[in-house]
């Protein structure tokens, strides 16, 4: 049986981190609590890994765990992507997708707030819906507004997530698509407000609403909208 303790401290170099994660892998379902406890450990490059580790297993056991570290600051999107693997993986995940898209399809405006807790979100209401506002690193911020009410050309109803990132320079409008291929959860656009901003959007089917993919929607955006508020304005006011 292999040292799980040692294997974990091992984590926390980068040299000896690869070699870790591949002998955790190795010993399967026995490491679970391991990586779930890792998932606290003070080491921010420990716990990605111990999140990610656990999503590369697959095992049911570390579904409610990962929901939990989702909300610490930095493991939103790799939670979210090993809740998915999860769900790919055992099957399990499915039943609790299927009753969160009928919740959605009903009431997403309390699936928003139930997913996203403070003190890292603040939700509240809008013109158009909701506003979430998102603590980031180095008491920066982002607010993400959410438009609950739209549809498309077939009349099927979607929510459009977007944030505003700065204002709409003419020279800087090439630069700013140019980034489209580099966020693949979001587009950058020039938004309608006068005079014009650059805004940063999602859209996703009412009726496919879950919230891993909430989460995951919201953190990218608010992550690359701050990004680019910072490299456009140097400021952060949005």
């Amino acid at each position: 049986m292999p040292d799980f303790s040692s294997l974990v401290l091992d984590l926390e170099n980068f040299r000896t981190r690869p070699a870790a994660k591949a002998a955790l892998l190795r010993a399967g379902d026995a490491s679970v609590p391991a990586l779930i406890d890792a998932l606290h450990h003070p080491n921010d490059g420990v716990r990605w890994v111990a999140a990610r580790t656990l999503g590369e297993l697959g095992h049911p056991d570390a579904d409610l765990p990962l929901r939990e570290a989702a909300r610490v600051p930095g493991l939103e999107m790799v939670c979210a992507d090993s809740l998915d693997l999860i769900a790919k993986k055992t099957g399990i995940a499915q039943a609790s997708s299927s009753a969160g898209a009928a919740q959605a399809a009903h009431d997403p405006a309390s699936l928003i707030r139930l997913t996203l807790q403070p003190p890292q979100f603040t939700v509240s209401d809008a013109k158009e819906g909701l506003e979430i506002k998102v603590a980031l690193p180095a008491g920066r911020s982002q607010r993400v507004g959410v438009n609950l009410h739209m549809k498309d050309a077939d009349d099927r109803e979607y929510i459009q997530f977007r944030t505003e990132c700065g204002p709409c320079r003419s020279d800087a409008i090439e630069w700013a698509l140019r980034q489209n291929a580099k966020m693949p959860l979001c587009a950058i656009g020039v938004g309608d407000a006068n005079p014009p901003v650059f805004v940063m959007s999602r859209c996703v089917f009412r009726d496919s609403l879950h919230p891993d993919e909430v989460l995951r929607t919201v953190m990218s955006l608010a992550q690359n909208g701050d990004m680019f508020e910072k490299a456009l304005t140097k400021e952060d006011k949005r």
